[in-house]
């Protein structure tokens, strides 16, 4: 008689997201995902990162668990201003199953600001481009003429109801 092993699925993982999810050079980047498993449940969980596209070192950060949930979380360091990050999870459960998930084969990534958009300060989700530079550029010049013209006309209707007798 030959017993039948039961093969247990690997573990389901979701897409990850990151918070903040603009971040400047100064924040660390969290990393959240959602990784599921029934039985024998999830053993670990990875992120494995790069800076230079996957060049030559990758870097594995570890996600812990946190109770009462299948959430699972790890940071990346903070890293200088534009640079790229690129990131896939790995989950392994207690019968060695691995599953990954990079993005079916594009990564996880964002590029590091000037800005940032969490801790580090900044100005929210808004980024300085130079056409947005341009835009307030041109905003500030209308402010200038239009104020330019009201003190004109003041000054001449002043000057108009002085030599009126």
């Amino acid at each position: 008689m030959i017993l039948a092993v039961p093969v247990h699925a690997a573990p389901m993982i979701a897409t990850p997201t990151i918070s903040p999810s603009a971040p400047g050079s100064s924040d660390q980047v969290t990393v959240a995902v959602t990784v599921t498993e029934a039985s024998p449940g999830v053993q670990s969980v990875m992120i494995v990162y790069t800076t230079d596209n996957w060049a030559s070192v990758n870097r594995t950060v570890s996600a812990p668990y946190l109770p009462s949930s299948d959430d699972y979380r790890a940071v990346i360091p903070s890293q200088s201003d534009g640079t790229h990050v690129s990131y896939y999870v790995v989950a392994i459960d207690a019968n060695s199953n691995s599953a990954v998930n990079n993005n079916s084969g594009s990564y996880y990534s964002y590029t590091v600001s000037g800005l940032g958009n969490g801790g580090g300060g900044g100005i929210g989700s808004f980024n300085v481009t130079s056409t947005s530079l341009w835009l307030i550029a041109a905003i500030l010049g209308a402010m200038m003429v239009s104020m330019v013209v009201v003190f004109k006309k003041r000054s001449s209707s002043g000057k108009a109801s002085k030599n009126k007798p």
